[in-house]
């Protein structure tokens, strides 16, 4: 079991791109804070993640200011 930790901001145009290289390393579990994003980055995520069978993921809101 591998896990893979991020957290993202406005990244709809590399999430899925990242979490599906993160998958073909060997990632299978995912726990990624989506940090006040604007743009279409959870459904980025939630694509890629649900072409993968094996994979489980949490993704949740944070509302902290991380980001600027």
């Amino acid at each position: 079991m591998i896990f893979g930790v991020s957290m993202m901001k406005n990244e709809e145009d590399v999430a899925y791109h990242t979490v599906k290289h993160m998958i073909s390393q060997g990632v299978t579990h995912f726990v990624i804070a989506d940090n006040l994003s604007t743009d279409k980055t959870r459904t980025a995520l939630l694509d890629a993640i649900s072409e993968c069978k094996n994979a489980v993921a949490l993704i949740f809101s944070d509302d902290s200011l991380a980001y600027l």
